[in-house]
């Protein structure tokens, strides 16, 4: 599919538009339509996801880290937070980096804040269309992540 003069492929535009809908419906069931990090916190807070989907995702995330040849604090820092993105808190980046090396206590926060980001970057213009088809199993696992959120 050409869109804007990239070529994606139909199976990626279908995952990412999925991940889109999962996103609106957590967002409108557990953060009353204003995600931010605290939103995120409460939820998590309440909330539970299968170990095994939390797992894919930061295996997924790993792989992303490897193929951008970057390390975890640089990955969190440059990539999850481009130049322009507004800079999450000392202790979202410590949950999110604990995650990635799945630790510690918060695994789900960690999971969703780093969410949070891939969405904020995806939605408001900072993720390159040219690179979204080598995305595809990171939104797949993401699209996992949040249609098994169940409430404690």
């Amino acid at each position: 599919m050409n869109i804007l003069g990239k070529e994606l492929e139909n199976k990626t535009v279908l995952e990412i538009g999925k991940f889109t809908i999962l996103w609106a419906e957590f967002e409108k069931n557990y953060c009353n339509n204003e995600c931010n990090s605290n939103a995120i916190w409460d939820f998590a807070s309440i909330s539970t996801v299968n170990e095994d989907f939390l797992r894919d995702l930061c295996d997924k995330l790993k792989g992303r880290i490897s193929y951008l040849g970057v390390n975890e604090n640089q990955y969190i820092n440059y990539n999850l937070t481009p130049e322009r993105a507004r800079k999450p808190s000392q202790a979202d980046i410590k949950t999110i980096k604990d995650f990635i090396n799945f630790k510690g206590e918060n695994l789900l926060a960690g999971a969703m804040l780093a969410i949070y980001r891939i969405r904020n970057n995806l939605l408001h213009g900072l993720k390159e269309l040219s690179e979204l088809n080598g995305q595809i199993e990171l939104f797949k696992s993401m699209n996992s992540v949040l249609e098994n959120i169940r409430r404690k």
